[in-house]
C-alpha cells in the first residue's frame, strides 16, 4: 500500500490514463484504498479532491450508497465543469472499469439534471448581449424534451455495439437506427462545450445528429475499435462547421475557415517548440505557404464578425486548452484518416497503460508517441541517468511484452 501511496504522490497531475495505469497494476480495490488513505491523512483535502477528482469520482460512483441524483451529488461536491469533463472522457475512451450500471446511472442522472441547469448558471445568462439570444436558453423547452427522450433510450455494451454495428454495415435499418440511439450522449456531451460560441444547444445538438449519422453510414465495424472513438470526429466536425456557417454576418468561404484553423494549430505547434509566440514568417515557413496568406486570414478576421478560432471549447476550469480552430478540418484531412488514427492513438495507449511507467516513457519517446519528437537512446539514457545499453535492453523488454497475444490483439486491426 505504502508503494502505491508513493507513486500517487508523484503524480502531478491525475487523469485517466495515469489512473487507469494504476488500476491495471495494482487493481481497482488497492488504488482506491489508497486514495482514502491519502484524503483521510491529509490537512488539505479540498485540494486532494481537487487535484485527484477522478479517483475520487470513481470511488463516488462505484460506492454501495444508492443516492436520488448522483450526478448532482457528484456536482455539489466537485463542481459541475468537473463531472461532465469525466463523463465526457469517459464515454470516449477506451476505458472501462466501472460497471456498465454504475455509468448508466450517472449518465441518466446528468440528463435529467439538464432540467435545472438554467438554475445553476444565472451568471452567464446575464451575457447573453454579446450572444444575440443564441444561447441555452433560447430554445430551454425543446432542450428538457430532447434530453428526457434520449435519457430513456438504452446504451450498448461493447459486444452488442459491435453486433450492431455489423448488421447497419450489411443495411440493417433497425440496426442502423439503434446505433445511432445509443450514441445520442455522446452528441450532448461534446455539444454542451461548445455553448456560446454563436449557436444554441439545440442547434449544436442537431449538427453534431448529423455527424453521428454520417459516422454510422462510413464506420468499419471490422477495424477493431470502438465506434464512439471514430464517432467523435465526425460529430466534432459537423459542429464546428456549423459554427464556422453561422459565425459571421459577410458569408465567408469555408477554406477561409479551414486556413484560419491551420494557422492556429500552427501557432500552438511553434509556441511549444519555440518557447514564444512564432512570426508570420515562420508560420508561413512551417505551412509551406506565401506569407501574404497568413495577412490575408488575419485581415478577415478583422474584417467581419467571424468568430475567433482561439476561443476555448470548454469552462476555465477545464485543463484541456483546446479552442474552436482544433476542430476545423483542413480539406487536405482525409475523414477517415483522422478517425482512424484516433482509434489507433487512443489503443496505443491503452497497450502502454499495461507497461511499467519507465518502460512506458522509453517507448514515448524512441517512437514520438507524445509531440512526434524521436529521442536516441543516449539522449533519453541522460534523461533517465542510465546508460545507454540500459535504455536499449529497457525498450527491447516492452516491445517484447507488447508482442504477447493479449496485448497484441489489440494492435492487429490496425496492422492488417
Amino acid at each position: 500500500m505504502d508503494k502505491i501511496i508513493n507513486e500517487i504522490s508523484n503524480i502531478k497531475v491525475l487523469n485517466l490514463k495515469e489512473y487507469n495505469n494504476l488500476i491495471s497494476r495494482y487493481g481497482i480495490n488497492d488504488v482506491n484504498l489508497a486514495f482514502k488513505q491519502i484524503l483521510n491523512l491529509s490537512t488539505k483535502k479540498q485540494e486532494l479532491l481537487k487535484l485527484y477528482s477522478i479517483a475520487f469520482i470513481v470511488i463516488d460512483i462505484t460506492s454501495q450508497n444508492k443516492r436520488n441524483n448522483i450526478y448532482g451529488f457528484l456536482c455539489n461536491k466537485y463542481g459541475q465543469d468537473v463531472v461532465d469533463k469525466f463523463i465526457s472522457e469517459y464515454e470516449i475512451s477506451i476505458l472501462s472499469f466501472i460497471d456498465d450500471d454504475k455509468i448508466n446511472e450517472l449518465l441518466n442522472a446528468a440528463i435529467d439534471f439538464e432540467e435545472t441547469r438554467e438554475n445553476l448558471n444565472n451568471e452567464e445568462k446575464s451575457n447573453d448581449e454579446s450572444i444575440d439570444n443564441n444561447n441555452f436558453y433560447t430554445d430551454s423547452d425543446s432542450v428538457k424534451v430532447y434530453l428526457r427522450e434520449i435519457g430513456s433510450l438504452p446504451l450498448l455494451k461493447a459486444e452488442e455495439e459491435k453486433a450492431i454495428a455489423i448488421a447497419a454495415k450489411k443495411g440493417d435499418e433497425k440496426a442502423r437506427k439503434k446505433l445511432i440511439e445509443s450514441n445520442l450522449r455522446l452528441v450532448v456531451s461534446i455539444a454542451k462545450h461548445f455553448v456560446y460560441h454563436g449557436l444554441s444547444l439545440l442547434d449544436l445538438i442537431q449538427e453534431g445528429n448529423l455527424g453521428l449519422m454520417k459516422a454510422v453510414e462510413k464506420f468499419d465495424p471490422y477495424k477493431g475499435f470502438k465506434f464512439s472513438t471514430y464517432a467523435t470526429w465526425w460529430i466534432r466536425q459537423a459542429i464546428t462547421r456549423a459554427l464556422a456557417d453561422h459565425a459571421n454576418t459577410i458569408r465567408i468561404p469555408v477554406h477561409a475557415h479551414e486556413l484560419i484553423g491551420k494557422i492556429n494549430r500552427t501557432k500552438k505547434i511553434l509556441t511549444m517548440t519555440n518557447s514564444g509566440e512564432p512570426s508570420d514568417e515562420e508560420v508561413a515557413k512551417y505551412l509551406n505557404i506565401d506569407v501574404a496568406k497568413i495577412e490575408e486570414a488575419k485581415l478577415i478576421m478583422e474584417k467581419t464578425n467571424l468568430i475567433s478560432l482561439d476561443t476555448p471549447i470548454k469552462s476555465d476550469g477545464d485543463r484541456d486548452d483546446s479552442v474552436i480552430g482544433d476542430f476545423i478540418p483542413s480539406t487536405d484531412d482525409d475523414p477517415e484518416e483522422i478517425a482512424y488514427k484516433m482509434a489507433l492513438e487512443e489503443t496505443v495507449k491503452e497497450v502502454l497503460a499495461t507497461l511499467t511507467p519507465r518502460e512506458q516513457k522509453v517507448l514515448e519517446l524512441r517512437f514520438g508517441l507524445n509531440d512526434n519528437k524521436i529521442f536516441t537512446l543516449d539522449e533519453i539514457g541522460q534523461m533517465l541517468g542510465v546508460t545507454r545499453e540500459r535504455i536499449r535492453q529497457i525498450e527491447n523488454k516492452a516491445i517484447r511484452k507488447i508482442k504477447v497475444p493479449v496485448r497484441r490483439k489489440k494492435l492487429d486491426p490496425f496492422i492488417k
